[in-house]
């Protein structure tokens, strides 16, 4: 039972890190960019163009589209999220996945192995949750965000003001 709590805390704990990711919302990461980088541009209305960047300003980004080959302009307002495509983090998720598959697999193999060796028991279960971690992790997004604008909606990432209620 103590080998099950210690699998689902660690895997917990993975999950919950995941989560603490910072957002990447400054327009100041495209500027950093070389003309001639693969990205994929998303506007408000969640249309998208693959290319490589021209121009980056204050006031939009402008790409060469990969399939028509034409310039493609999008005001900084317009822009809902602008990922690299150039740096793909499959591996890196693929890995996370199999290190937390095994070690979630291994202690129950370990623990439940009545007819085998508890090592034997052990590397099965690591191998087959290791497995399906590896799957998962594969399969999750693989490109990371240089810019994503802020919460509102087609208000060039300026979040939203509530009214304030009297109570």
């Amino acid at each position: 039972m103590r080998t099950l709590a210690l699998a689902i805390l660690t895997l917990g704990l993975a999950c919950a890190s995941s989560f603490a990711q910072t957002p990447k919302d400054s327009w100041e990461n495209l500027k950093k960019l070389q003309p001639g980088h693969k990205i994929k541009v998303m506007d408000m209305s969640l249309r998208f163009w693959d290319g490589r960047l021209v121009s980056v300003s204050d006031e939009a980004i402008t790409i060469r589209e990969l399939r028509k080959q034409r310039e493609i302009t999008v005001e900084r307002g317009k822009v809902f999220r602008v990922t690299n495509l150039e740096r793909s983090r499959r591996g890196r998720n693929a890995l996370i996945g199999l290190l937390i598959g095994g070690a979630i697999g291994a202690p129950l193999g370990a623990a439940k192995a009545s007819d085998v060796p508890a090592t034997l028991g052990a590397a099965i279960m690591f191998g087959l949750l290791g497995g399906v971690g590896t799957g998962l992790g594969a399969l999750v997004p693989s490109h990371p965000a240089l810019y994503r604008a802020g919460r509102g909606v087609g208000d060039g990432g300026a979040t939203l003001q509530s009214p304030q209620h009297p109570r």
